[in-house]
């Protein structure tokens, strides 16, 4: 039973990441507004420091640049939720994305909010159209023909940790005991 115990412990440190569940997709900011950054937590230690920043993912998925711009250069894992506001001289752009920055044992680990645009207005598809209408609700979308679906784009695939961490959660700690 020890041994379990032990490789339980082992197994959810090793897998251990954050999820970002706000920004979600369905808001458009403008520079000098607040954005709310929520997260869930799934194994890390709440003491754990955590920066988050903006990031461009205009070029799709898996292509995430980095612009310099800190949104919050310090807080912790345990605290779930922080409000920052978007800095100006942020260029509007259809596809930014918040990247959580939390530094691992080898190195730094990343994490992703969905995409929303930045001084554009939300729009259907993988870009935003023009004008300025700061945290803007998305469009609902409707069974009606032509209505406009908005939903969060991905900003990077998961690694096969986090991709076996979500199916053990998924699963239970029955799935934990097989996959060991």
């Amino acid at each position: 039973m020890q041994v379990i115990l032990a490789l339980l412990t082992l197994a959810t440190t090793a897998l251990a990441h954050i999820s970002i569940i706000n920004p979600n997709g369905f808001l458009a900011y403008k520079t000098g507004e607040t954005i709310t950054i929520t997260w869930n937590n799934f194994g890390y230690d709440t003491a754990t420091p955590v920066a988050f920043e903006l990031a461009d993912a205009s070029k799709g998925m898996n292509k995430v640049s980095s612009i310099g711009v800190i949104l919050v250069n310090s807080t912790t894992i345990g605290e779930l939720q922080v409000t920052t506001t978007i800095p100006a001289g942020v260029p509007n752009g259809p596809a930014y994305c918040v990247r959580s920055n939390i530094r691992g044992k080898t190195g730094f680990e990343y994490y992703f909010s969905p995409t929303f645009p930045i001084g554009m207005a939300l729009s259907a598809g993988t870009s935003a159209g023009t004008g300025s209408s700061g945290n803007t609700p998305a469009p609902s979308a409707s069974a009606g023909a032509g209505a406009a679906q908005v939903s969060p784009a991905a900003t990077s695939k998961p690694s096969s940790a986090v991709q076996l961490n979500a199916v053990i959660a998924s699963a239970g700690l029955a799935c934990l005991y097989l996959v060991l």
